[in-house]
């Protein structure tokens, strides 16, 4: 992994990955692809606008001898991303895989950021999913998107053998420049709990999340992998670790009076996280882990990031 393209850089993640590829030994070039460039990237970052035509960012990719390409653009979730049309660009994703994977293309390594989101949450599911595992229906709306993005990396790789394409589906990520749904949830000043229920919950640290997606481009992976920081956690205590009081709640749906609440900052929990309080959510990251990667954080030091965000 010498010269890098970092797709969707203009998403927090997208922007830390870039920064800390830059500063890598072995790196020569790292390149950022960014509707508007920012006047204060690393000095190593070279900027592009990105460019809707794939042919166009083919002959970028051979002008710059782009070995690994990132793509960032698909989970925009998992930290937290609430851009207006934040969410997983499946046309994007056709344009840069028929990019990457055109004849003579100097790209050996395709890592794209996926969501663990794609599994169902429901009480009839193992505590831990695999890889292998059935994801939600394709006719889900609100993830619709990124399984036909999947699906997409996935035909380029059978149809591309030469080319290494690994899907990276994350827990949500916490640490500093994180504010996913369950961030925002454990942020409130009273947390909502579900009565009844204490469900097993896991997180990614933002630093795994980073050291993970390299360690996926430099090794050249291929395949689908789960990633998470290590073990689970219950969250009584999470919210022992977060230092918070909480109010048992029935579990019903506040799709009503949700945007209200949000605005008023009154205590409830969203539709988003309902089931995910209920049944709880953790995968299984051995597969990540045998091909050698090994998460520098565990899920007190998620905790601990969460108990951060708030002060």
């Amino acid at each position: 992994m010498k010269n890098v393209w970092i797709e969707g850089a203009a998403t927090p993640l997208g922007r830390m990955l870039a920064e800390a590829t830059a500063d890598l030994d072995d790196v020569e070039r790292v390149v950022a692809i960014e509707p508007e460039h920012s006047p204060d990237w690393h000095p190593r970052i070279k900027w592009l606008a990105h460019e809707a035509d794939p042919r166009a960012q083919f002959a970028a990719m051979c002008e710059h001898e782009i070995d690994s390409v990132i793509q960032c653009s698909l989970a925009p979730d998992r930290m937290g991303d609430v851009r207006p049309g934040a969410g997983a660009d499946v046309i994007g994703t056709m344009r840069l895989g028929a990019a990457v994977a055109r004849e003579g293309s100097p790209v050996r390594s395709w890592v794209a950021l996926s969501s663990t989101g794609v599994y169902p949450i429901d009480g009839g599911r193992p505590l831990l999913d695999r890889e292998t595992h059935p994801r939600v229906p394709a006719d889900d709306l609100r993830l619709g998107a990124l399984l036909e993005a999947e699906d997409y990396a996935v035909d380029v790789a059978e149809h591309a053998p030469y080319l290494n394409v690994a899907i990276l589906r994350l827990q949500e990520v916490v640490g500093e420049g994180a504010n996913g749904a369950l961030a925002r949830h454990f942020g409130q000043t009273v947390v909502p709990t579900v009565i009844g229920h204490d469900p097993t919950l896991q997180f990614l640290h933002v630093d795994d999340a980073i050291e993970a997606t390299l360690f996926a481009a430099e090794r050249e992976l291929a395949g689908c992998y789960n990633v998470a920081s290590r073990g689970v956690m219950r969250e009584s205590k999470i919210l022992d670790h977060c230092e918070v009081t909480a109010i048992p709640s029935l579990p019903l749906s506040a799709n009503i009076f949700e945007g209200l609440a949000s605005r008023v900052g009154v205590p409830h929990i969203t539709d988003h996280n309902l089931p995910i309080l209920r049944f709880g959510h953790a995968v299984d990251t051995s597969k990540l882990e045998d091909a050698g990667f090994k998460p520098g954080a565990d899920q007190v030091d998620c905790a601990e990031a969460l108990r951060a965000l708030r002060s």
